[in-house]
Formats: C-alpha cells, sequence, structure tokens
C-alpha cells in the first residue's frame, strides 16, 4: 500500500511515488493511465478545496485501487 499526504510531499513527487508503485506491484496497470488519474484527482483536490490531500493505493490481484481524499466536506 502507498499512502501520501500534503503534509509530506507535493504532487509532483506523489506522480512519481505512483508510478514507481504501479511498475512495482501492478505490472498489469498501464502505468501512464493511472499517474494521469492521479494526477488529476491530486489536481482537483488542490484546486477545489483547501488545498490539504491524502493518496491511498492498494493492489490486490488484478485490482488496483486509487484514492484521494481531501479537506472537502461536500461531494463531488
Amino acid at each position: 500500500m502507498l499512502v501520501l499526504d500534503s503534509s509530506r510531499t507535493n504532487t509532483a513527487l506523489a506522480r512519481r511515488a505512483a508510478r514507481r508503485f504501479v511498475r512495482a506491484r501492478c505490472p498489469w496497470a498501464d502505468v501512464n493511465d493511472v499517474t494521469l488519474v492521479v494526477g488529476e484527482l491530486l489536481g482537483n483536490a488542490v484546486r477545489h478545496t483547501e488545498g490539504a490531500w491524502l493518496l491511498r493505493m492498494s493492489c490486490r490481484r488484478e485490482a488496483l485501487v486509487v484514492e484521494v481524499h481531501d479537506g472537502s466536506w461536500p461531494r463531488p
């Protein structure tokens, strides 16, 4: 599992960490597609909320789960 938050890293480093995670743990996943999704989710969290975010990624068999939590109360 990969867990990163905005108090310890920035979005560029989080995208790089996501790429490394996918290459190491989910070789069947398209690393470019995953990086794009992670970048968009983090970008939205920064642009449309107070800016704090948490990225969580996990990989089991052929299931990759990418979650981004932010400080916003309303649902997207």
